[in-house]
């Protein structure tokens, strides 16, 4: 098959590039992929893309999509008709604003992969319009969780098909667990307000002292908002590490012995899977949407969404047991095998093979 995968941003390093470019390498084994990035503002991406993955650029500037919007779509509408698409994926909800205006009146499959949590948009903002337009122009709403596909066939009335598709963990499934029970407990994401971090921080100086003896919170990833805050609250706190981003998570998911997302809401978490797939024991609030489908309770701790005392407490029972460490390194391990590159691609596989039965065939 010709696939055609529009991005907004293929240089940018976020978890919709690197589970994009993932897919179209796994994708490019078997078929014809053409990934056309809106825009580039980096030099080279951020993460591996396959020399067998052609790139199209619809402008070489960073100019506010909206405000040319009529001209981006004649362009994409142009490169599409060059390669002739059996499908277009529209990789975030917002990309249905291009693709859906330039696929009309051709027979292309029309893909929108929605990346977020449905329950966040700003009323009438670019995200609000693009996501109507999708659950009713697009052929197929990818999204990563139940709860999600619940909310979109609840809320937009999709004439869509909703499907689910968690995404692949990047980072590869050892064969062994690699566990090695060091006493940090980590947290990574960007510093923003959704992340919690301050509920983490919280939490963990309602341990006394004497049980943090020993143990360091950790906390990784790339600036935002909440930074300044954080770094006050850790303040004169030896125990509380605030840390910039790492270029080898791999080796922070294996410093660790205990991880915590303390997230208010995710797309889907795949942090939890990264530190799963290396056998770390792993706490979340139960927010929306995606923490409580990958743990499932029997696979780590879920608690009440920013409920300090009650993540303070299963810190507290992590902690002092190496043994119930120890067995929720061997679950969490179990349940990282669901969400391995060949599993997720095998998804799409299949979404792809119904395209192809439902496809008018182009000239």
């Amino acid at each position: 098959m010709r696939l055609a995968i529009l991005i907004h941003d293929y240089t940018a390093m976020g978890g919709t590039e690197r589970v994009t470019l993932q897919l179209c390498n796994q994708l490019a084994k078997h078929h014809t992929i053409t990934l056309i990035s809106v825009q580039q503002t980096g030099k080279e991406p951020a993460f591996i893309l396959s020399d067998n993955v052609q790139v199209k650029f619809l402008s070489d500037d960073a100019a506010n999509m909206l405000r040319t919007l009529p001209q981006k779509v004649y362009v994409l509408r142009k490169i599409l008709g060059e390669i002739k698409p059996n499908a277009v994926i529209a990789s975030d909800s917002q990309m249905a604003l291009l693709s859906l205006p330039a696929t009309i009146g051709k027979r292309y499959q029309k893909i929108v992969w929605e990346h977020f949590n449905s329950q966040i948009e700003t009323r009438f903002g670019s995200r609000w319009f693009a996501r109507r337009l999708a659950a009713r122009f697009a052929h197929t709403i990818v999204v990563l969780t139940q709860q999600d596909k619940r909310e979109w066939e609840k809320k937009y009335h999709c004439k869509a098909s909703v499907v689910v598709h968690a995404n692949p963990c990047a980072l590869p499934l050892p064969l062994l667990n690699p566990y090695r029970d060091a006493h940090v407990v980590l947290s990574a994401g960007r510093y923003t307000e959704q992340k919690g971090f301050d509920l983490l921080v919280k939490a963990w100086k309602c341990l006394s002292s004497e049980m943090r003896q020993g143990w360091v919170l950790r906390i990784v990833g790339p600036n935002g908002s909440a930074k300044t805050e954080l770094l006050a609250a850790a303040k004169d706190d030896e125990s509380i590490r605030i840390e910039g981003p790492s270029s080898n998570m791999k080796k922070c998911y294996l410093d660790a012995g205990i991880f915590v997302c303390s997230s208010r809401y995710e797309g889907f978490g795949l942090t939890i899977v990264e530190a799963m797939t290396h056998g770390v024991p792993v706490i979340a609030f139960d927010c929306p949407m995606g923490p409580a489908e990958i743990i499932k309770e029997e696979y780590g701790k879920v608690v009440e969404l920013a409920n300090i005392s009650a993540l303070s407490r299963e810190l507290a029972s992590m902690i002092e047991s190496k043994s119930n460490r120890q067995y929720y390194s061997e679950r969490s391990f179990e349940r990282a095998s669901h969400f391995t590159p060949e599993i997720t691609i095998g998804r799409w596989e299949s979404l792809l093979e119904v395209c192809a039965d439902k496809e008018i065939k182009i000239p």
